[in-house]
């Protein structure tokens, strides 16, 4: 099982089910998109999100740590072409101070100094006994420092709005991917494990949950929960339902028991 299928049945259970059973196309956000404000932050008229943190991502993934400077607009230009998308002067001038935001950052000294850094690091990790899944899945960075602890980030180019509690909001939409990492850097020998929900637009305020082996336990049972969820059948809506995680569901606007004030909504305060 892929981690980021684990990752998307513990924000919303249903929606999972539409998508990975059922096999309901996403929905079309457009006519709910004119029924909305534009979420707070810089975001360019002209590109999408999902274009936007493509380009961000494979960006960052040329980043030198060790001379960190950002893309130049042909760097910019030619990881566009690769995906086929069209960006505008503005769209450039976006991703070239996404990138800067990161190469500043005091996580990207760190990686700068580690022993070991890998990128888009593939891993597994097992769960429970011989008969629980293995998930599968890729890292943006991994690094392993000198003290034997792992660092791991994770590029987030999501817009949030300068008041977001970005603790609360990590662990509401990606705690099984924090859990799901920890795992692994704690399975590949680390004696803790770092890992940090990076937002570009806030670079200076990484999310982060430090963990170590005494967590491999709880860790464990806190994601064999949600693989039993699955083999049970408990395909219940999230609670927290926000336009960031419902806009594209094929049930939002039918099948849904949430109406559209709730789905359509900024991101509530998750409870932690």
């Amino acid at each position: 099982m892929s981690y980021t299928s684990l990752a998307a049945y513990d924000r919303c259970a249903y929606r999972w089910y539409l998508e990975r059973i059922l096999r309901l196309p996403r929905e079309d956000p457009g006519p709910a998109l004119a029924k909305v404000a534009r979420p707070a932050g810089p975001v360019p008229d002209g590109l999408d999100a999902l274009t936007r943190g493509s380009l961000a991502h494979a960006l960052l993934e040329d980043l030198d740590f060790a001379r960190p400077e950002p893309p130049t607009e042909q760097a910019v230009q030619q990881a566009a072409e690769r995906i086929e998308a069209e960006l505008t002067e503005a769209d450039v001038q976006d991703l070239q101070q996404l990138v800067a935001a990161f190469a500043h950052s005091t996580l990207a000294t760190r990686l700068a100094h580690a022993q070991d850094v890998r990128r888009e690091h593939g891993f597994v990790v097992g769960l429970g006994d011989e008969r629980a899944p293995l998930l599968n899945g890729v890292v943006d960075v991994i690094a392993f420092e000198d003290d034997g602890g792992a660092l791991v980030v994770d590029y987030k180019s999501d817009v949030v709005a300068p008041d977001t509690d970005l603790e609360a909001y990590v662990e509401g939409d990606y705690r099984a991917q924090r859990r799901i990492y920890a795992l692994a850097a704690l399975g590949a020998g680390a004696t803790d494990v770092e890992v940090s929900h990076l937002f570009l637009h806030r670079p200076t305020e990484p999310a982060t949950a430090i963990y170590d082996r005494t967590d491999l336990p709880r860790l464990r049972a806190e994601l064999d929960e949600l693989v039993a969820g699955i083999a049970q059948e408990r395909f219940v809506p999230t609670d927290r339902p926000h336009r960031g995680l419902c806009l594209t569901c094929p049930g939002r606007r039918a099948l849904c028991l949430h109406p559209e004030e709730l789905t359509l909504r900024e991101d509530p305060t998750p409870v932690v």
